[in-house]
């Protein structure tokens, strides 16, 4: 810099936080600040700040309120901290623990990708909060700002011949990018020093000599001043700027997918609970477990009446059962079974919890909700209250069954309950109908009449389809019905262009019924309900069981293999009817091309698969293999697709149908 700039006197270079070099001096008496490049000493052009860039600064300091806006930003760190620290802890408790942590993220939507997000950003935005409000309580002398104590400056030996500053061994042994700032010696003034400020500490140079004449750490309070700083701004650092922008835009997300998640919540019947007291105060405790969220009218009707009464109450999930329950008097499950005896989502981690659970004497009974067209009716309610039952001792009241979410046998239990707890309990539930959409049936196809084994393939179209994916759930109303019926889907929204379900009638049912007499033409009323839990992963082999019942689901995911990849299918039935059942539903589902049915005149035949039914008892064994190599053929059966299909046309899947007794 001297000799790039003689007529100048250096008086102080300082790097800033970007890692530019700024160069204080006297020219012509008359001081200036000019940024210079450290390798060739010359002055870097003027760089005018956008306005832009100053507004935002502003706005993020102050709110371009100035001094006064300083508080509000204070205000948003703090909040931010706490946001991030509780919902962490929600998604800690969603994913069953700090060990499960990593584990994959069930489910799609709002609600699985704010999960994902929140904890793949979750490091970079409770850094940005804490040194936010660190930054925050140093603005209010809250913390010290990191200055501390001045260094105290040691003098030269003795004044000798001047010395360029390149030539002092003092200053040539300390590396460029660890000095943040150099302070020249005062012209004519022997007795002053080179003072040097790295990351840790300041050093002084003799002027004449250039030994080392004394070294000062920094205080503890200007190095955490620093880290903080950097970590906050990551000027300089440009990964760590890159992390810091998109767990930025990650702020914005998280409020749209919270918003999201909380207004189905809500729509859906859980929301917000008024009056529910906190665990330690509850004399009564409502655990619901529910799949599509119906079961939450239930638990809300019966927290307002308990509420009505004067008891403090406690509505939460299953999931949510603590490991002590310190003043409750009774504990009452509502528990859904979701489809043939499997456990809702919001009870997936019941009995781990209850297998911690400390009992304070609470006295417990369970209320089952199910569907009787299934034969595991209320199995896993049944299931739940027998492990109740074993830690806690006998319920006070049986369980008591719920078929399809009568309103009227609701109001028969609480009429029972009134008389246990001995308070009579003013129950009003009116069951909340879901927001429909009408479809209209564009093809219907029956088959398995012959063998009394009546199965319906329904496809309905209309003019904005909802979407879905095989694996969800349509709900059904039934004419002059409020409560719908459950079908598993097997057609996806996007790929399929309709909604397609496999019906069985089933004697005396409402709705199987009215489903397989409809005709060409006729509207239902729908909506569609996410089955997260039950979805293929994106590329892993796949083993599918199913125990004789929804199959529907597995012929559309067979369907819509993408990615190609492997899997198995196990079934089991345990009659003659049940296999016919099952050989149709294959046949009609697992079919290459959607638009094309595998079925005719009773005969069927898909290149390369092969069906074998054989009964020993009352046990029968389906098998199919299905591969590009197979050249097998249904008995009897013609030939479909023609032999003019090219191999890509099929589906290159293994199928092993084994009876599971």
């Amino acid at each position: 810099m001297a000799e790039a700039n003689p007529e100048i006197d250096g008086e102080r270079i300082k790097r800033g936080s970007s890692g530019q070099y700024k160069l204080a001096f006297a020219q012509n008496n008359r001081r200036q600040e000019r940024f210079v490049d450290p390798a060739t000493g010359m002055f870097l052009p003027e760089r005018k700040e956008p306005a832009i860039y100053a507004f935002m600064r502003d706005l993020h300091r102050s709110f371009t309120l100035g001094e006064n806006g300083r508080i509000l930003s204070a205000i948003g760190a703090l909040a931010m901290t706490f946001l991030t620290i509780t919902g962490f802890a929600l998604f800690l408790r969603r994913m069953g623990g700090l060990r499960q942590m990593l584990t994959p993220i069930q489910g799609r939507g709002a609600d699985a990708l704010h999960s994902i997000c929140g904890r793949v950003l979750f490091v970079p935005l409770l850094i940005t909060a804490v040194t936010a409000l660190w930054l925050s309580a140093v603005t209010f002398d809250i913390v010290p700002a990191g200055s501390g104590r001045a260094p105290a400056y040691p003098e030269s030996i003795e004044e000798l011949d001047a010395v360029a500053p390149w030539d002092l061994h003092g200053l040539q042994s300390l590396a460029l990018a660890d000095v943040d700032e150099v302070v020249f010696p005062i012209p004519d003034d022997w007795f002053d020093v080179w003072a040097v400020k790295t990351d840790t500490a300041y050093i002084f140079v003799d002027q004449f000599a250039g030994d080392e004449l004394s070294r000062d750490p920094l205080p503890v309070s200007g190095l955490i001043m620093g880290y903080i700083t950097l970590l906050h701004t990551a000027e300089g650092i440009w990964p760590w700027a890159i992390v810091l922008f998109i767990s930025s835009l990650g702020v914005p997300f998280f409020a749209v997918t919270g918003i999201m998640v909380w207004w189905r919540n809500r729509s859906q019947g859980r929301g917000r609970i008024q009056n529910n007291a906190s665990i330690g105060a509850a004399k009564v405790v409502i655990l619901v477990g529910s799949e599509g969220n119906a079961t939450w009218g239930f638990g809300k009707a019966l927290h307002a009446a308990f509420h009505a009464h004067g008891w403090p109450v406690r509505l939460g999930a299953m999931n949510e059962l603590r490991r002590e329950l310190p003043t409750a008097e009774y504990l009452l499950i509502l528990a859904s079974t979701y489809g043939d005896g499997d456990v809702p989502k919001s009870a997936s981690r019941f009995l781990n919890a209850l297998a911690r659970f400390r009992s304070n004497g609470a006295a417990h009974a369970t209320l089952a909700f199910g569907d009787k067209a299934f034969p595991d009716f209320c199995g896993y309610a049944h299931r739940a209250d027998a492990a109740l039952t074993a830690k806690l001792g006998n319920p006070f009241m049986p369980v008591f069954d719920i078929d399809k979410q009568s309103a009227q046998s609701f109001r028969d239990w609480c009429g029972k309950l009134s008389d246990e707890v001995g308070v009579q309990l003013d129950v009003h539930y009116d069951p909340k109908r879901s927001k429909t959409q009408t479809l209209h049936l564009v093809r219907r196809e029956i088959f398995g009449a012959s063998v009394g084994a009546t199965t319906a393939v329904l496809r309905f179209k209309a003019k904005k389809l909802p979407a879905h994916r095989p694996g969800d759930l349509v709900e059904i109303y039934p004419p002059n019905s409020t409560v719908p019926r459950l079908y598993s889907l097997g057609s996806s929204s996007h790929a399929d262009g309709f909604l397609e379900i496999v019906v069985r009638r089933i004697e005396g049912g409402e709705c199987s019924g009215w489903l397989c007499d409809l005709e060409n033409g006729d509207e239902i009323e729908v909506s569609i309900t996410r089955n997260e839990r039950f979805q293929l992963p994106r590329r892993r082999p796949v083993v599918l069981i199913g125990a004789g019942t929804g199959i529907a689901p597995f012929t559309g995911m067979i369907r819509h293999n993408e990615p190609r990849r492997s899997v198995d299918l196990y079934w089991g039935g345990d009659t003659r009817k049940r296999t016919r059942f099952m050989q149709l539903t294959l046949m009609i589902g697992c079919r290459p091309d959607a638009s094309k049915p595998l079925v005719r005149r009773g005969r069927a035949a898909i290149k390369v698969l092969t069906f074998k039914t054989s009964f020993a008892a009352t046990a029968p064994v389906l098998s199919i293999v299905c591969n590009q190599a197979q050249r097998s053929w249904f008995a009897g059966a013609q030939q479909w697709p023609p032999q003019s299909a090219t191999k890509s046309t099929f589906w290159p899947l293994k199928l092993g149908f084994r009876s599971l007794n």
